[in-house]
């Protein structure tokens, strides 16, 4: 772990996607959710938003780093890039603005109003985790070698992975409650 911590490069590198790009980017995906905070009638319309929120914005996202390899790199590179970033981030983003679009939903549909806060704060932990691993082998490959961006991917879409399963058994939950017994 020392060696992450050696020179301002790793620290600014590990500062900057645990923290400043979860922010940022859970932000942004946050203002489309409280855009159509006014439709918002039901918990699972939040996840919905949410999630849409985060595919429009994965789309984006992967499209300009697949534009940035291709220039710097070739066409093999760019689609490596477009083809890795789909399996993996494309989840990250959807499901971590559900969390925050389930958050909002419930402020808006709960008789008691209740804060937003911990679900942003939730999507970006999530965010903040899954490009921490995403970064292991930028991060650890002069200790550990080259096998940890390999065990740092299969772990961040792990995190993806299971983030969007608790966001589908979330809108299961909800549609079960929303079901007349």
């Amino acid at each position: 772990m020392g060696e992450i911590l050696e020179g301002d490069r790793n620290l600014g590198f590990l500062v900057l996607v645990v923290f400043v790009a979860p922010i940022a980017e859970e932000l942004a995906k946050g203002l489309g959710i409280l855009r159509v905070r006014a439709h918002i009638n039901e918990m699972e319309d939040g996840i919905v938003y949410g999630a849409s929120s985060g595919l429009g914005f994965a789309a984006t996202e992967n499209l300009l780093y697949g534009a940035v390899a291709y220039v710097a790199e070739g066409l093999g590179a760019s689609l490596m890039i477009i083809g890795m970033r789909s399996f993996s981030s494309v989840l990250l983003h959807a499901s971590a603005s559900s969390a925050f679009g389930y958050g909002v939903a419930r402020s808006r549909i709960s008789p008691q109003p209740k804060s937003i806060l911990p679900f942003f704060l939730l999507a970006v932990f999530m965010h903040g985790a899954y490009n921490f691993f995403a970064s292991f082998g930028e991060l650890f490959a002069g200790m550990y070698g080259e096998g940890t961006a390999l065990i740092g991917f299969v772990a961040a879409v792990s995190i993806a992975v299971l983030a969007i399963g608790l966001a589908r058994s979330a809108i299961t939950r909800e549609e079960r409650r929303s079901i007349p017994q």
